[in-house]
Formats: C-alpha cells, structure tokens, sequence
C-alpha cells in the first residue's frame, strides 16, 4: 500500500504536469521566446547559436534543444515550449525519486554536511 502523503504528492504533481502543459499549449508567445526563435532556431546553420554568446537573451543549450524540437514539427507555441517542460516534469520526477530512495540509502545519500567545530585558538 501506497503512503498517503505520496498518493497526494503525485496527484498534485499530475495536477501540475497537465496545468503547464495545457498553458504551453494555449498561451501565445512571450517576448522572449520569439527573439529566440527569429534569432536562433530558423537559422539553417547551428553555429550561428555560439556566434553570438554576449547576447543577453542567448542561452546556448536550450536555443540548440528548441531548434531541434522546431525542426522535428513546426514552431507551435508548444513545440518551442517542450524542453522547457521536459526539463521542469524531469527534475521533478528526479526529485520525487530521490527522495523515495534516500531513506533507503541512509544519511550519506541526503547531502548533509555534518558540522566540524573549529578552536579559534582563543
């Protein structure tokens, strides 16, 4: 049997999962992302992606992974919002992980630091 506080910690993070993804879906583009998409994902040659790295509204990896998912359909609002999504519904499926595993693990598998005292001499 399930604990009860992941059952609810699931059904929220579904809950999430669709919220986001229908918003990506259905609302318009934002500034930002149709700079990235004249600028960087129409471009026929990627290079062009690394040409420009002092520009403020470049962002190297998720301009080649935009790319890439236009490239594959279209430039849909939804399309030029998937990695963004896949990224956030991962780390949130890692986090869930993690923290199933980490009372298995024991105490080393949490990132805790224990503290170390130091004399200051005085």
């Amino acid at each position: 049997m399930l604990d009860p506080l992941l059952l609810v910690c699931l059904f929220l993070s579904l809950f999430a999962v669709v919220f986001c993804w229908r918003g990506a879906a259905t609302r318009g583009f934002e500034y930002d992302e149709l700079w990235m998409l004249r600028h960087y994902a129409r471009k026929a040659y990627a290079g062009e992606i690394f040409r420009d790295l002092r520009v403020p509204n470049n962002h190297p990896l998720y301009s080649l992974l935009v790319r890439y998912a236009v490239g594959q359909g279209g430039d849909s609002e939804l399309r030029t919002r998937l990695p963004s999504l896949v990224a956030g519904d991962g780390s949130g499926a890692a986090q869930t992980a993690a923290a199933q595993v980490a009372p298995i693990l024991g105490p080393a598998s949490t990132g805790t630091v224990d503290t170390i005292e130091v004399d200051s001499g005085g």
